[in-house]
């Protein structure tokens, strides 16, 4: 049997690889506007959050309860774990990019895959805590997440963190 770790480590390694898979899910299916809620819709940051946030969500979940947990002992974790993961996606770009002066797109990629790990590490540890009376927060911290992305998939607020600089537009390209 596969270690406690071990097991983390490939959920987590899993999650990041489908969040870039999702990068190319929308200009594969040629613009498909509900295929935005899941896949990114342009090269803004937070775009790249939202790569890290579905396949996290589900991975961790579904790891979660296939390790043994309730949903009441994971909710909060996951939560806590993919806010973690999210956060550090914009600090580390920013950072990096216009902090240190770095614009490599191996940079951007080795970032998004440790914010993944960073965030999954967090659940695998949060887990050995008792976390069941934080179950109703946990759900609404990820509901409210999940309706940010669906949202502003649709809506983006014009702010940097929603601009592609590279196309220079906010949201699903027209």
């Amino acid at each position: 049997m596969q270690s406690s770790k071990s097991r983390w480590f490939i959920t987590a390694i899993l999650a990041a690889v489908l969040g870039s898979m999702l990068h190319f899910l929308f200009d594969l299916l040629l613009g498909f506007a509900p295929a935005g809620v899941i896949a990114s819709v342009n090269e803004s940051v937070w775009e790249h959050m939202k790569l890290a946030f579905w396949p996290m969500l589900v991975l961790g979940a579904l790891a979660s309860t296939r390790f043994g947990y309730s949903p009441r002992e994971w909710a909060f974790p996951l939560a806590k774990s993919i806010t973690v993961a999210l956060l550090a996606i914009p600090l580390g770009f920013y950072s990096i990019r216009y902090g240190l002066g770095i614009e490599r797109v191996i940079v951007d990629i080795a970032l998004f895959f440790a914010a993944v790990l960073i965030g999954i590490g967090i659940l695998e540890r949060m887990l050995k805590k008792d976390n069941a009376h934080l179950a109703v927060l946990g759900f609404f911290i990820l509901a409210v997440w999940a309706a940010c992305f669906i949202i502003f998939t649709f809506f983006p607020l014009h702010l940097p963190l929603f601009f592609d600089a590279g196309g220079r537009f906010y949201g699903i390209p027209h």
